[in-house]
């Protein structure tokens, strides 16, 4: 039995011993006729003791000490949410070649065209003479004859220049060869509830270090 309980049994011992004499005394006070036991004994020394006796058992609670929240420790890890390339991109110009078939004017062999020339005044000549009579025959037949001439000239000429033919041929012309290269990344993070972002030279794994609450990127 520990002290507790040993000191709450003397105590209710006590108070019904009290109470058992107390009773006895009334009533052998009520027996003689002893106009005393009308009045009230002075119970003050047994208040001071029960009281005393009271604080010991049921002592006055302790009042909780006030404990400070902790704070939690700061983070030594940001966590990687997405990474983005970062590329540059130029235009690089080359020589494009290619054997390509095309059309040519075949070669001129009469730069004035004497053959169409007199066979066309031959023609002109031959249907002037044969319109009209006399002196208009003449002059019918000098007029064929330039016409003739004329036109022989032309037609010869335009066949001539009319007259191609094909080979092939090397062609060249610029192109432009698209290149591009990474020069780093456009990481995104996020450091306890905070996101945020910055740009790397590297590619990082799923975490980022922290000291003093910022994130290192090198």
């Amino acid at each position: 039995m520990d002290k507790t309980s040993l000191i709450a049994l003397s105590a209710a011992g006590i108070i019904g011993l009290s109470g058992v004499g107390f009773g006895a005394y009334q009533a052998g006070a009520r027996q003689a006729g002893n106009p005393i036991a009308a009045v009230e004994p002075d119970t003050t020394a047994d208040d001071a003791y029960y009281d005393a006796l009271r604080d010991e058992v049921f002592p006055e609670p302790v009042a909780e000490a006030i404990i400070e929240p902790v704070a939690p420790p700061a983070p030594t890890l940001a966590h990687v949410l997405r990474v983005e390339p970062i590329t540059r991109t130029w235009q690089v110009p080359r020589e494009d070649c290619h054997v390509v078939e095309v059309q040519r004017q075949a070669p001129i062999t009469s730069e004035h065209n004497t053959a169409g020339t007199l066979l066309g005044a031959v023609v002109g000549g031959v249907l002037g003479n044969q319109v009209g009579g006399g002196n208009g025959k003449k002059v019918a037949t000098a007029a064929g004859i330039l016409a003739g001439g004329y036109a022989g000239n032309r037609i010869q000429d335009n066949q001539q220049r009319s007259r191609t033919y094909t080979t092939t041929e090397l062609q060249c012309s610029t192109a432009y060869d698209t290149r591009s290269e990474t020069t780093g990344y456009t990481v995104t993070y996020l450091l306890g509830d905070e996101r945020g972002s910055v740009r790397m030279d590297h590619r990082p794994g799923d975490t980022l270090p922290v000291r003093d609450g910022r994130v290192v990127t090198y």
